[in-house]
Parts: C-alpha cells; structure tokens; sequence
C-alpha cells in the first residue's frame, strides 16, 4: 500500500488564484511528503487545509481546473482522501531542507564505488523488521563485510537537497514566472 499526493500549482493573478501548468510530475516522494506536510517532526508545516478560496466540489475532494491540452475547463481534478494543506511558494523555497539520522542499506557493489563522503547513489531505509527478512544474513555492516554480504547496513546523516531540488527547483522556476504561487496537495 502506498501514498500518493494529490496536487495543482497556483498563481495569484487578478486578485485570484488560478491554476498553472507545472514540470513537477507527482511521481511518489514518502520524504518529500513527510517535509511538506504529512505532520513528521521535520515538516514545513502540519496540514492546514484547502486554503479558504479554494474550489472544490461538494464531496470536498474534487477542484475543477482547466485542462492545458486541451483548453477543457469542465474536468476535476482529485485531490486525495485526506491531510489537504496547502503551501506557499516562498514558505517551501526558504524552509530549511531535512537533514535526518537514518539506518540505511546499500547494495554491496554501491557501497564498494561509493566515496563514504556524498550520500549513496542507492540507498533503502532499514526497516526494523529486517531480520526476519528472508536472505537476513546476507545483510553486514561495514566492519563485518564478508564474500557472502549482498547489503551493506550503514548509520547514516542523511541530507535531502539534493533529493528535493527538482521539487525546489521546479518551485523557485515558478515564483520566477508568476511572482505568487502556491501548492495546494492532499495525500490518497
């Protein structure tokens, strides 16, 4: 079971908010929604809701927008089944980055390239049922590296920027465009 975010750009123009076309795809980010707002310690913010000039349809999960295509402006957009919030441009772009203590695991060919210095060109969080994993004893720290080891478990600082800046990016490209924009998003 996963979480998808649900979501639509806006600028302020003419005293109102409308929606703009964006190259921010949607694809699924748990670290990137947990920083936006899914209420983790990290968080820009915890969920706030639609904004009030929001629209959307009575059932309260459907925004009707215009279709860029296709210049179709009777279609709905879902967006999702709960923690709606919404952010404004300037909050994301200037809100500090995570930065987070994290048990992570590698495969052993990347931890073998890897300069231990940058963050991991792949990496999984280790969850804490690991162990009862099949193929558990393939797993090995550093110090215990073996011909037998396929995963490499490391304690790692873990910084997200890079990460998050085709998010950022995509944000700051926005505000240069549109001056006043806003993400409004709920999670499904």
């Amino acid at each position: 079971m996963g979480i998808d975010i649900h979501w639509v750009f806006q600028a302020h123009k003419n005293n109102q908010w409308v929606d703009i076309p964006s190259k921010y795809n949607g694809i699924r980010d748990y670290y990137l929604y947990d920083w936006l707002g899914t209420g983790g310690q990290q968080a820009i913010t915890k969920p706030r809701g639609f904004p009030s000039d929001f629209m959307f349809d009575a059932d309260g999960c459907r925004h009707p927008y215009k279709d860029y295509a296709s210049d179709d402006r009777n279609l709905y957009k879902f967006m999702g089944e709960w923690g709606y919030s919404w952010l404004s441009g300037a909050e994301i772009i200037s809100a500090p980055i995570p930065v987070k203590n994290m048990r992570i695991w590698v495969p052993i060919d990347v931890y073998n390239e890897w300069d231990k210095c940058s963050n991991p060109k792949l990496w999984y969080e280790l969850h804490s049922d690991w162990q009862q994993q099949e193929y558990s004893e393939r797993y090995a720290t550093p110090e215990n590296i073996t011909d037998d080891t396929w995963w490499v478990i490391i304690d790692w600082i873990y910084d997200f920027t890079e990460d998050f800046e085709y998010f950022v990016g995509e944000v700051r490209r926005l505000l240069s465009v549109h001056e006043n924009v806003r993400f409004v998003f709920g999670f499904g």
